[in-house]
C-alpha cells in the first residue's frame, strides 16, 4: 500500500469519527414555555454542548445531563427552533419552540375615593390593568368593575371591608391600602315601606323576552330578604316560560317588606318577518295575525298588506298577541315611473354643472326590479355620499341630491352587478 493510500484511509477514518460525534436532530419537552421554563433537549453526542438558543435567543443557563440529554433554562426567549452548539458543530430541532410572553403584573399607584360604602364608585390608577380578573376591597370582591384602559379601572364597592385594594390578573396581583369601608345604616320600617323595588328596571305591566331562560333581578337598595312569587328567596330568579312575577324585599328581622308591581313576562317565540314586494304591494312573511307598518319611521297602517306609492324606507312589526312585537329589517324601496324605452342601461346627472342641487336619473332597458347603490366621490377619491340600497321596479329612478362644496365629483351607480359612472361639476 502506498503512502497516498495510507493517508486517504486516515482521512476517511477521521471524517467517520467526526460524523459519529456530530449531534443529531433534537427533540425537546415541553413544546412551549416562558422565561425561566426548564426544557429537556434530547439527541445524540450532546456531551460537548457549549451553547443553547431558543428562537435565536441564548438560554439563561444549561446543564449537560449526559451525552444524549441537555437541560436548558429559557431566557428572554423567542418562538423558533432550538439550536445546540458544540465545538465546530451546530444542530437544530425540526419543530419550533413556542415562547409565551409573560403578562406584566398590575401596579396600583393610587385610588379615589379612599372611603366608601356599598355601591361607591372607586377609580383605580396605575398600569398593566388589561386582563384584570378581580378587584377587591379589603379582600371582598367588587360588585362589578370595568377596565377603562391599561392605566385605570372603575370598580363598584360590594359588601366590602376595610383594608387593602387589590387588583389581580394573569400577570400577578397588586395591593394598595388602606381603603376605609363604611357600613350602610340600618333601615327602619318607614324606609322599607317608602322604597319601590323594580324587577329588571321594567316599569310596564308586561315585558317580552326571546331567550328560553330569563334571569330576573330586583333593585332593592341594601335589603337582605327576598320573597319571589317563583318561590326563590335569593337576590335573583330565573324563568323559562310566560308567567307573572313579583317579589318582596325588606327585612325579616323587622318584619317589614316592600313589594314590586306584578309584571307579566311573555316568552316571544315569533320569528322575524321578511318584507316581500310584488305588484306594488308589501307583505310580511311568514304571515301574522297583527301588523304595524312604518314608512320613514312613521306608523302608516295596521293592515296585513301595504300598497306602496312613495319612495322611502319601509318596516313592519308583527305580533301574535299585540303584546310582543317583532320588527323586520328596514326595506328601502324606490318605484320608478315608466319612460320611453332605452336600448341600454344609462345614467343622467342634471343639471350639470350645478350650483349644488342635482338629480341622478337611472334608466333600465326593460321593466324589472333592480337594486341600486349610488356612491359619489370627490377628486381625492374620498366618499362624500353613499345611498342605502335602493329597490326599483319599473324603468326609471330619480334621486334628488345636493353637494355644498365646489369641485369635480364622480357619480357611480351600481345596478345589480353593473357599474356606470359620470362626472359632476359643482360651481
Amino acid at each position: 500500500m502506498t503512502h497516498y493510500h495510507i493517508l486517504l484511509c486516515c482521512l476517511l477514518m477521521l471524517v467517520a469519527q467526526a460524523q459519529s460525534q456530530t449531534p443529531s436532530t433534537l427533540r425537546f419537552d415541553p413544546k412551549s414555555g416562558t422565561t425561566g421554563t426548564s426544557v429537556l433537549i434530547a439527541g445524540k453526542n450532546l456531551g460537548a454542548t457549549n451553547k443553547v438558543r431558543f428562537g435565536g435567543v441564548t438560554a439563561t443557563s444549561f446543564t449537560v445531563v449526559n451525552d444524549s440529554m441537555v437541560k436548558a433554562v429559557v431566557g428572554a426567549g423567542a418562538t423558533g427552533r432550538i439550536v445546540v452548539n458544540g465545538p465546530g458543530t451546530e444542530v437544530s430541532s425540526i419543530d419550533s419552540f413556542v415562547f409565551v410572553r409573560q403578562q406584566a403584573p398590575p401596579v396600583i399607584t393610587r385610588f379615589e375615593p379612599t372611603t366608601g360604602t356599598v355601591g361607591t364608585k372607586v377609580f383605580l390608577f396605575g398600569r398593566n390593568f388589561r386582563g384584570t380578573t378581580l378587584v377587591a376591597f379589603g379582600g371582598v370582591p367588587a360588585t362589578r368593575f370595568e377596565v377603562v384602559n391599561d392605566t385605570s379601572i372603575l370598580a363598584i364597592v360590594g359588601s366590602g371591608a376595610s383594608g387593602q385594594v387589590s387588583v389581580k390578573s394573569a400577570g400577578g396581583q397588586s395591593l394598595k391600602g388602606d381603603f376605609l369601608f363604611v357600613k350602610p345604616a340600618l333601615f327602619n320600617c318607614d324606609d322599607i315601606k317608602n322604597f319601590q323595588p323594580v324587577i329588571n328596571d321594567v316599569k310596564a305591566d308586561s315585558w317580552c323576552f326571546r331567550d328560553t331562560l330569563l334571569k330576573l333581578r330586583v333593585t332593592n337598595g341594601e335589603f337582605r330578604s327576598y320573597v319571589w312569587s317563583t318561590g326563590d328567596t335569593t337576590p335573583s330568579t330565573s324563568i323559562r316560560r310566560s308567567q307573572t312575577v313579583s317579589v318582596k324585599v325588606g327585612s325579616t328581622a323587622l318584619g317589614c317588606f316592600s313589594k314590586t308591581t306584578t309584571v307579566m313576562f311573555v316568552l316571544n317565540k315569533r320569528p322575524m318577518s321578511e318584507i316581500v314586494y310584488r305588484d306594488s304591494i308589501l307583505r310580511a312573511r311568514p304571515p301574522a295575525p297583527n301588523h304595524r307598518w312604518y314608512f320613514n319611521g312613521q306608523l302608516v297602517s295596521t293592515d296585513s298588506i301595504l300598497r306602496t306609492t312613495r319612495i322611502g324606507t319601509y318596516r313592519v312589526e308583527t305580533s301574535d298577541d299585540k303584546v310582543c312585537w317583532v320588527s323586520s329589517k328596514e326595506y328601502p324601496l324606490s318605484i320608478g315611473s315608466l319612460v320611453r324605452p332605452a336600448d341600454s342601461l344609462y345614467m343622467k346627472v342634471y343639471p350639470n354643472p350645478s350650483s349644488g342641487p342635482f338629480t341622478v336619473a337611472i334608466v333600465v332597458p326593460t321593466v324589472r326590479t333592480v337594486r341600486i347603490l349610488i356612491t359619489i366621490t370627490d377628486a381625492t377619491r374620498a366618499v362624500v355620499y353613499k345611498s342605502p340600497m335602493l329597490v326599483m321596479t319599473g324603468r326609471e329612478l330619480q334621486v334628488p341630491l345636493q353637494l355644498l362644496r365646489k369641485g369635480i365629483y364622480r357619480v357611480e351607480a351600481k345596478v345589480n352587478e353593473k357599474v356606470i359612472t359620470q362626472s359632476l361639476f359643482i360651481q
